[in-house]
């Protein structure tokens, strides 16, 4: 990029240099899970299609769906986004015409439902969208007894971004988690540096929602879904509940009478 000031930058050129390094371990997972399902795949969330169109050169046929027109419109001006179908949709209400072997939703997407309905609406959508005996894979962060008083009061840097050689993004987290909602709210703060002088600074806000393993499983199995692994990474690290992230690996399933009428309450 030739780009000499930060506000240059449109938000999903900075979202690609801040996040696509982050995503190889992602790649390499489901590139691998959709070679042995039938090389089809939903991309759920897709974004910029930071995954999807790396998947797309591979040789794997992607839909991706995202809420935001942006995000989209970055994907589909990407090498290899020819192959690839794009579709502007809400993840809690999947309408395609057609169903697959492997669905996924990375970079913690499953956290921005924040309600239990929520929830149940995206996994019963996945579940109608996917063949049978079909896979669901998605990241997020569970829930756990030592964030019941998590509250910070000031900012913390958690990275440090070269947009290209003479401007640099520094990014601050302040965070605090409601144990009643089991919700936790990032502030933030992004720092923008051109020529190591700060120019710019923009602050925003996130709300993501935790969900405990035991109330994970329960979910799932009320929707129609089996774990089949949990991994605590993309690189199939074993299982920590300590460590800020969990990986699942799910079968669909048939829905029993009663499931169903749980599910849609």
């Amino acid at each position: 990029m030739s780009n000499e000031n930060p506000s240059e930058f449109s938000a999903t050129e900075i979202y690609d240099l801040e996040n696509e390094s982050e995503y190889e371990p992602e790649r390499r997972f489901l590139l691998q899970s959709a070679r042995e399902l039938g090389n089809k795949v939903l991309d759920i969330a897709c974004g910029t299609g930071i995954v999807s169109n790396w998947l797309a050169e591979r040789g794997v046929k992607v839909t991706g769906v995202d809420l935001s027109e942006d995000m989209l419109a970055s994907a589909k001006g990407k090498n290899y986004a020819d192959r690839c179908r794009y579709h502007l949709m809400d993840m809690r209400a999947l309408q395609l015409s057609e169903t697959f072997p492997l669905a996924y939703l990375t970079g913690n997407s499953f956290m921005f439902l924040l309600t239990l309905d929520d929830q149940r609406r995206f996994l019963t959508g996945v579940h109608d969208h996917l063949d049978e005996n079909g896979v669901l894979v998605f990241d997020t962060r569970p829930a756990r007894q030592s964030l019941q008083t998590l509250r910070e009061e000031d900012f913390s840097m958690v990275s440090e971004t070269s947009l290209n050689k003479n401007i640099s993004m520094k990014v601050y987290y302040k965070t605090q988690y409601n144990p009643m909602t089991q919700i936790i709210k990032y502030d933030t703060k992004r720092e923008y540096y051109s020529h190591n002088r700060l120019e710019n600074e923009i602050y925003g806000e996130v709300d993501l929602k935790l969900t405990f393993p035991v109330e994970m499983e329960h979910l799932l199995k009320s929707c129609g879904f089996i774990i089949e692994d949990i991994f605590s990474s993309f690189n199939r690290d074993p299982v920590d509940l300590e460590g800020g992230k969990l990986v699942y690996v799910c079968r669909k399933v048939s829905l029993v009478p009663s499931q169903v009428e749980f599910s849609a309450r």
